[in-house]
């Protein structure tokens, strides 16, 4: 009896221990199962990561020029950090934004805007093709450099590079503020309105990009307050604060107080006629009204020195509507004082680009005396005409 009692524990005994191990190995199999588990969620994501990067043909927030000292960045000032806090501005880390190019054509090449200087230091924009490519940003600002390169491709066209040879630079953008840092070598240059072509060339530049509001220009990760000719460049700088080819000012900075608005305005440079950019200062232009004031300026007597304007002096609007994109400018009489179809197409060609800086227009329809007619020369103006979105196109360059 005793043999068998000690063999009934021993029975108990082991059943207790193939429990344990039974419910050892269903726990080990859960939590191995659950690892796997886990590491297919995250072969998921990763693909999934990959895939969303594929999907998206983006422009690296730090697009810095390969040229450029890597250890540039270890000397940015750290109250720029506080600086970033009101501004919004990081130039250390920032996230992934799309900075596209304006337009595209069929071989894959995108179209820039690009802003150089002609030898009476007037600032010209200029649309080109490069290939498409990631950091359109930063390869915007290199075809501003002042090398043999860029200068045997512009001089033929009487225009020149605007940034001084040996410019190295790296860009950030986030939140609609790109922040350049130049090094030293953009500060030589001699005279003032150089210095202040340089500033207007690389806001307008930058600025053309729909994912770019406005500039903070640093040299060698540091805010500079002013250049050495004056120029204010402590603050964000944009198209709203930044005067372009504007002669009656001593600086390109905005005075206080005072508002702005860009007229588009012909040059002849060498055998070619380009359209360039001309700021207006004038506290008294009525900001709710800017087609208004755009007309009233291109319709002034002609006080712009080696410029000249195709609009008829003393055109006057008559009234103007905006309704989901399109824009109606009710132009009196005065529009037909002129002759030739060429100054016709540039009298359009003067408004349409003028145009440009009012929000939400994408399109002009043009009347006069609230009728649809033709022009002179027969130009139809009875559907409403796409804002350009290429100037002075050069192909060769």
């Amino acid at each position: 009896m005793k043999g068998w009692a000690n063999m009934k524990l021993f029975v108990k005994r082991v059943r207790k221990v193939m429990i344990l191990l039974t419910t050892f190995i269903i726990i080990t199999a859960l939590v191995t199962g659950c690892g796997m588990f886990q590491d297919d969620i995250d072969a998921d994501m990763d693909d999934e990561g990959k895939q969303s990067e594929n999907r998206l043909n983006v422009d690296t927030n730090i697009e810095t020029d390969p040229d450029m000292d890597k250890n540039t960045n270890k000397n940015i000032d750290t109250s720029i950090g506080q600086n970033n806090k009101n501004e919004g501005v990081d130039i250390q880390a920032g996230n992934n934004e799309i900075t596209k190019s304006k337009t595209e054509d069929k071989t894959g090449e995108i179209f820039i805007e690009v802003y150089y200087q002609d030898s009476e230091g007037y600032l010209i924009p200029v649309t080109k093709r490069i290939p498409r490519q990631l950091g359109v940003a930063s390869a915007s600002i290199k075809e501003l450099i002042n090398t043999r390169e860029n200068r045997e491709k512009t001089e033929r066209y009487g225009l020149y590079p605007i940034l001084p040879e040996g410019t190295q630079f790296s860009i950030n953008i986030k939140d609609g503020t790109a922040v350049i840092d130049f090094n030293k070598a953009v500060l030589e240059y001699n005279n003032e309105i150089t210095e202040r072509n340089i500033v207007a060339s690389v806001v307008y530049t930058l600025t053309q990009f729909k994912t770019i509001n406005d500039v903070k220009i640093l040299v060698n990760g540091y805010v500079q307050q002013e250049l050495k000719y004056g120029t204010d460049i402590s603050g964000n700088l944009s198209r709203k604060n930044v005067l372009v080819n504007s002669r009656g000012s001593g600086s390109i900075n905005l005075s206080s107080g005072m508002k702005k608005l860009d007229i588009y305005l012909f040059k002849s440079v060498k055998d070619k006629v380009y359209l360039l950019p001309v700021s207006i200062e004038n506290m008294d232009i009525n900001e709710n009204d800017i087609q208004g004031e755009i007309i009233k300026y291109l319709g002034m007597p002609d006080n712009y020195g080696n410029l000249f304007s195709e609009i008829p002096e003393g055109l006057r609007l008559i009234g103007s509507s905006i309704n989901k994109g399109l824009l109606t400018l009710n132009l009196d009489f005065d529009i037909y004082s002129y002759g030739g179809s060429m100054r016709e197409i540039g009298m359009i060609d003067q408004i349409l680009y003028s145009m440009k800086q009012v929000e939400n227009v994408d399109r002009v329809r043009f009347l006069v005396d609230g009728e649809v007619k033709e022009l002179v020369e027969g130009t139809d103006i009875s559907q409403p005409i796409p804002l350009p979105s290429n100037i002075n196109e050069i192909t060769e360059l």
